[in-house]
């Protein structure tokens, strides 16, 4: 029994810090709404930390993937990229999945700095249909 204590105690104890740090912190919370083939998400936000839920009021699965325009780089040039060329126009910030009628149960926490953010989906409903955010999901937000 005593060695199961020396071993979790520390861990125990670790997470607890963590978790005590966390919940110091205030942060704001934004609920991304996903539908088929749309984001209702605001268009601007003040800097500092914030929570982003997703909710999927959709039929077919969805993610929002959260990116940081570098500056100089335009949505056009962005939205026409493939995978590889945006990686070098953007900076990848986080992403949530949700299926069809779902609310995220966590948060992508993101410490929002000035700029230009994007919000878009990759996904497709099968291999030979369009990207969905060629059908219109994507949102642009300004953080300021």
């Amino acid at each position: 029994m005593r060695t199961f204590l020396r071993v979790w105690a520390p861990a125990t104890a670790l997470l607890f810090v963590a978790v005590s740090g966390a919940a110091a912190q205030s942060f704001a919370s934004v609920e991304v709404t996903g539908m088929d083939y749309a984001f209702r998400a605001p268009a601007t936000l003040p800097p500092g930390l914030t929570a982003f839920a997703f909710k999927n009021e959709g039929k077919v699965p969805h993610e929002v993937i959260i990116l940081r325009m570098k500056p100089g780089v335009i949505l056009d040039s962005v939205l026409k990229a493939d995978n590889i060329a945006r990686r070098t126009m953007t900076q990848f910030v986080g992403i949530i999945i949700a299926a069809p009628g779902e609310v995220t149960l966590g948060r992508v926490l993101v410490d929002l700095t000035s700029g230009t953010y994007v919000l878009l989906c990759n996904f497709r409903d099968a291999p030979d249909k369009p990207r969905h955010l060629n059908l219109g999901m994507v949102s642009v937000l300004q953080v300021k």
